[in-house]
């Protein structure tokens, strides 16, 4: 079994600034300040109109591609992770693998993945590169959430952003590159954070239009985002620096061995605390989620792309990333990073509209 690492990371974020003073014409100054006490997010990203997740996935790839002078024909497997994929079928990966002119010996395909979906992503990558299946990843990861959130939940209209990531992954020396990858899940709470009219299970219909108002006076309806937050937060806080703690001894690691934890980009309250319960060092801590806020399954990817970018990790360093969240699931990455790779291109890349060069994308 040989060793794998990310040679390459770019991501993309659209161009639309949301920011809490456009919010507070919608929902009052006082709710949405509320919400900033504990997000921490002054602002979001949005993909608006037609630009989908496969969108910001395709333009970060393109800029991975080009500013490496990537031999496309050398890429022999395309993963797309999403929760927001462009249909239901077929992949959004075959779309992807279409529009990045790869070769047609590149296995292309999709796994259907919230807000850990970067360590399960990546785990998959890692174990096809190893076993030598394949010798380049192109692992692309994005989500346009916020088209699935209703206009009028402030609960989650305030926190949550789009993005996209791309990474290479390729061979290197074992001993080096992704040391390990531990995956977890508790089903029994799969119902505290999902989109109920999504699939198969409650199609939709005029019933599933219904805007209904809880308890909390948050408006939605079944074909919107669901969140439990009390259940979400007490999972975070509770669960994940226990599997965290768990991860790191099984690799007779502690937080004092390692250069730098990076968390899924929830919310800072909730970041906080778990680097809290950690013993965490501030300066083993790095957030972006101020003027992004929480990308869902891009969060991790995009923080860790910020990270390279402003020198919070570099080439050498031991970083652990844990992701957590949809599911209910977690993952924690374990990355000792080659000296020789800096897989950092230009960290964001704002989404530019490719109407003319690809028209079908838009017009359907």
């Amino acid at each position: 079994m040989r060793g794998s690492t990310i040679t390459a990371i770019q991501h993309c974020l659209p161009k639309k600034v949301l920011k809490n003073s456009d919010l507070y014409k919608v929902f009052g100054k006082e709710p949405i300040d509320n919400i900033y006490k504990i997000s921490g997010i002054k602002e979001r990203r949005i993909a608006e109109g037609k630009i989908c997740a496969s969108d910001l996935a395709h333009q970060a790839a393109k800029h991975l591609i080009d500013e490496k002078a990537i031999d496309v024909n050398k890429i022999d497997t395309l993963i797309f992770v999403s929760e927001t994929p462009d249909y239901q079928a077929p992949p959004t990966a075959c779309i992807l693998h279409n529009e990045l002119g790869l070769p047609q010996n590149c296995g292309s395909f999709d796994i259907n993945h919230g807000c850990s979906g970067f360590p399960y992503g990546l785990k998959v990558a890692h174990s096809m590169i190893a076993s030598g299946e394949s010798e380049m990843v192109l692992l692309l990861i994005a989500d346009t959430l916020t088209k699935f959130i209703h206009p009028n939940d402030r609960s989650l209209i305030a926190l949550h952003g789009d993005g996209g990531a791309a990474l290479l992954i390729e061979p290197c020396e074992n001993g080096s590159g992704i040391i390990n990858i531990s995956l977890g899940t508790d089903g029994s709470n799969y119902q505290h954070l999902m989109i109920p009219s999504s699939g198969s299970r409650i199609p939709k219909s005029e019933n599933t239009k219904q805007d209904y108002t809880d308890e909390f006076g948050v408006t939605r309806n079944q074909e919107s985002m669901y969140m439990n937050g009390p259940a979400v937060f007490s999972f975070s806080l509770n669960k994940v620096p226990q599997k965290i703690k768990e991860a790191l001894s099984e690799q007779n690691l502690d937080i004092e061995d390692i250069d730098i934890l990076l968390l899924h980009q929830a919310n800072l309250m909730m970041i906080n605390r778990i680097y809290d319960k950690l013993n965490t060092p501030v300066s083993k801590r790095f957030t972006n989620l101020e003027l992004i806020g929480n990308c869902a399954v891009a969060a991790s990817p995009i923080v860790l792309s910020d990270a390279w970018k402003y020198k919070k990790v570099k080439p050498g360093d031991l970083a652990v990333i844990a992701s957590f969240g949809m599911g209910l699931s977690w993952g924690t990455i374990t990355i000792k990073w080659p000296n020789n790779i800096d897989p950092t291109i230009y960290g964001n890349v704002d989404f530019e509209q490719e109407i003319i060069k690809c028209p079908e994308r838009y017009n359907n």
